[in-house]
């Protein structure tokens, strides 16, 4: 579902753009974190078996799946596939968004300016 945004730049100047707008459940959230974690934790004990690599590769996989689960965790919302026209020099753009934690950022693939993604308001 399309979502009207917002793209804003350093100076100030705006202009609409079109994107889809996630919101995860605390659910969803909990089995993306859980996922992450149990994913890192049976890569490592697979690993175990394998000589001289399990001394390195045990250690960042558990490691890998607690930062990718606390990641999982903390994302509550994500756009993606924005579409719209850069507020600097008025390029029809296509973005592919992120998280949105705290504020989405972006640079205009034409101008290389930055320009802030928010959700319009009352959308």
């Amino acid at each position: 579902m399309s979502t009207e945004l917002i793209l804003r730049n350093e100076s100030g100047s705006t202009s609409a753009a079109l994107g889809t707008w996630v919101n995860y459940s605390p659910a969803a959230r909990a089995g993306r974190s859980v996922g992450f974690l149990l994913a890192g934790v049976l890569g490592a004990a697979a690993l175990g078996w394998v000589p001289i690599l399990h001394l390195v590769w045990i250690p960042s996989l558990l490691v890998l799946g607690l930062a990718m689960s606390v990641v999982a965790w903390r994302t509550r919302d994500m756009v993606k596939k924005i579409t719209g026209v850069c507020p600097s020099c008025d390029a029809a753009i296509d973005l592919d968004g992120g998280r949105v934690v705290p504020d989405l950022h972006d640079s205009c693939p034409n101008c290389n300016r930055i320009l802030y993604i928010a959700r319009t308001p009352g959308a």
